[in-house]
């Protein structure tokens, strides 16, 4: 019985270890940069609530979801290629599927 609990009692101390020391990177939101702004990925909408939208460019670069993209039309979510597109200053729609936009907003001033 006390071996037992001994047992319990590393095993739960070894996973608590592991896990803390496990390396686990930082991610970050969907970001997407457009006039180097930051833009943050939000919900998929219905590409019929945007019937006018303009295409202002592509994703030029898709990084790790580890790291904070930097450069002009570079997402860390987005595939390279994926069309763009503005619907006013500070949204901005990614084509996700034939019947969705990802919605992205201008990361606000801190």
């Amino acid at each position: 019985m006390k071996k037992g609990i001994i047992a319990i009692a590393l095993f739960c101390m070894f996973t608590t270890l592991f896990i803390g020391c496990s390396g686990e990177s930082q991610t970050y939101a969907s970001i997407l940069i457009y006039n180097n702004q930051e833009y943050i990925g939000d919900n998929l909408v219905a590409k019929s609530q945007y019937p006018n939208v303009s295409q202002v460019g592509s994703v030029s670069k898709m990084v790790r979801t580890n790291q904070l993209p930097t450069k002009e039309f570079s997402s860390n979510q987005l595939s390279k290629g994926t069309k763009i597109y503005q619907v006013d200053e500070n949204t901005l729609l990614a084509n996700w599927d034939n019947e969705r936009y990802k919605l992205f907003e201008r990361k606000k001033s801190s």
